[in-house]
């Protein structure tokens, strides 16, 4: 198994995920040259975010799509990782009953496309959590994202060509991302082709500004999904178990 052989030589990624919120794994699948130019053809538009907040263009790729440019291979890694979660991952408690698709068995749920992501000289996306808090009484959250998994497609790159992702530490409880800034530890994420990141959803992160012309900086994205009855806004489950 793909998967399993990942994790295999990765012994302390689990670990990692429960104890500190997030994990770095280097040995994950390359993309190649021909690959990450076929991807640019895939790109659609600018996000729909203002222009202060993010820089970067978007796509999203189906099964078909990865299998055209040659990352086949890629997207199914990326879509087992629930799967694998699911079975190896000891959870956080939550007094929340999940919904479907999500069992109590399996908490994790995915979509069916990975977001790709092409920043380049100048880009950025200011600070922000991919699953922030909506209400500060109840502690509600916005949305069901658990886990935000990043496979980085680049070749060669440098700190000093920026785009790092900068995640800051124990971020998961604040309303503010500034104030996380202010307060929280960071680390550096460079974008290195197979580097796979995986971390808590809540975190607040940023990816620094693109300091290079003649590279384009690539990555895929997949958020796990942890659907319950907590009432978040933004994501609304049918009985079938299709987001809708």
């Amino acid at each position: 198994m793909i998967i399993q052989k990942l994790f295999d030589e990765n012994p302390d990624t689990l670990t990692n995920i429960e104890e500190n919120g997030y994990a770095i794994v280097n040995s994950g699948p390359l993309v190649s040259r021909l690959s990450q130019e076929k991807m640019s053809t895939y790109l659609k538009a600018k996000s729909g975010q203002k222009k202060e907040v993010r820089t970067d263009t978007v796509g999203f790729l189906e099964r078909k799509d990865c299998e055209q440019i040659g990352l086949l291979h890629h997207y199914d890694l990326m879509l087992g990782l629930a799967s694998y979660l699911n079975e190896n991952l000891q959870f956080q408690y939550s007094p929340h009953n999940p919904i479907l698709p999500a069992t109590v068995d399996n908490q994790l749920t995915i979509p069916k496309t990975l977001q790709l992501a092409e920043y380049g000289n100048g880009d950025f996306y200011k600070a922000h959590s991919d699953n922030s808090i909506h209400n500060a009484n109840t502690g509600q959250r916005r949305n069901f994202r658990c886990y935000t998994c990043i496979l980085y497609c680049n070749d060669e790159w440098k700190y000093t060509d920026g785009g790092a992702l900068r995640l800051y530490l124990d971020s998961q409880e604040y309303l503010s991302p500034d104030v996380a800034k202010e307060q929280c530890e960071f680390i550096d994420v460079l974008p290195h082709n197979g580097r796979l990141l995986i971390f808590d959803s809540k975190l607040v992160h940023s990816v620094e500004k693109t300091l290079v012309e003649n590279k384009r900086r690539r990555a895929l994205t997949l958020w796990t999904l942890r659907p319950d009855d907590s009432g978040v806004v933004g994501e609304v489950y049918d009985i079938g178990g299709e987001l809708v």
